[in-house]
């Protein structure tokens, strides 16, 4: 299911992922009551797309996630739904 999601913080990580540059993106979302964090890692192949995507999440903004129904501690941010 579709949720809302307030970023909290984004930063370009050291090639944690396959050595590449890497779009890290720090959220939070609620369901039932219940709130939940994630990270979100995005790995690309130019330090100058992996900044697009930093600076696409920005602190404070809002984010639409994935959630498992089932298992809502477990979320996917996608570019696409955005």
């Amino acid at each position: 299911m579709l949720v809302k999601a307030r970023v909290d913080s984004s930063w370009l990580g050291g090639g944690s992922v396959w050595n590449c540059p890497t779009a890290e993106v720090a959220y939070t979302y609620e369901i039932d009551g219940q709130t939940y964090s994630a990270v979100d890692n995005h790995p690309f192949l130019s330090r100058t797309f992996a900044n697009e995507q930093v600076e696409r999440f920005p602190s404070g903004e809002t984010a639409i996630v994935r959630v498992n129904p089932m298992k809502p501690q477990r979320s996917v941010l996608k570019r696409a739904d955005q």
